[in-house]
Order: C-alpha cells, then structure tokens, then sequence
C-alpha cells in the first residue's frame, strides 16, 4: 500500500513536472492528473502483462498488486474532489439573495455536469484507443 502511494505521487509530480516542461499541456488545459495516469498505465500495464511475468516476475508481481490497490482509490477520491468542488468564498455583492442563491446552484450543478461528462469522454477514449 505505501509503495503504491509512493508510486502515485511520484507520477503526480512527474505529471506536474511535464506540464511545466511542455507547453502543449498548458495550452490544451491537460491536468497533471491525467498525464500522470497515462504515465502509470503505460507503466503498469505492460508490467502486468504476461511479457511482464516471464520477463520480470518480480515486477509483475509488484505491478498487479498496485492495479489491485489503485483499483480501490477512485470511489473514495471522487467524494473528495466534488466535497472540494463546491467550496468557494460567498458572493459579496449585492442584490435579491434568491437570485444569487439560485443561479450560485445553477452554476454550481453545470460544472458539476460538464465534470462528469468530460471524465466519461476520456475514459471511453482512452478504453477505445486501448482495445483498438
């Protein structure tokens, strides 16, 4: 579990590291995140696989159990990132409190939505370029 969690942050930095390095990144607004996942995937993934095995057996080892366990984080890290989406200061301004409350929530539930519709548009692409 810690060397997975070890293994984690160092591909958030190298991820992070990039972002800075690489311009592209920043202009097309790639989170490190995602970069660091396709870093892991192409890590773990040919590790786990059964050139992996026979080449490496101990690193095939080590790789599957860290799919195993990074297969547990996202339920539990996605109530943190929406815990945390929703935090920001109070608008000052002035004005009908209703309309502030109503369009505050509006606002709020769309980028909620566009969130959630732009992870399902890149797993389903990275699963397709995956299978293809």
């Amino acid at each position: 579990m810690s060397l997975t969690l070890a293994f984690a942050a160092a591909l958030l930095l190298l991820g992070v590291l990039m972002r800075q390095w690489l311009p592209l990144f920043r202009v097309l607004y790639i989170p490190a995140s995602v970069i660091a996942g396709f870093i892991g995937l192409g890590i773990l993934a040919p590790l786990s696989s059964d050139w992996g095995s026979t080449a490496h057996p101990g690193l095939s080892q080590w790789a599957e159990q860290a799919i195993e366990t990074l297969a547990t984080w996202p339920g539990e890290l996605i109530a943190i990132v929406f815990a945390a989406m929703m935090l920001q200061p109070p608008d000052s301004g002035s004005g009908d409190r209703e309309e502030i409350k109503a369009s505050n929530v509006a606002r709020q539930g769309l980028m909620a939505w566009i969130i959630v519709l732009g992870q399902t548009a890149v797993g389903a692409l990275a699963t397709w370029l995956l299978i293809k």
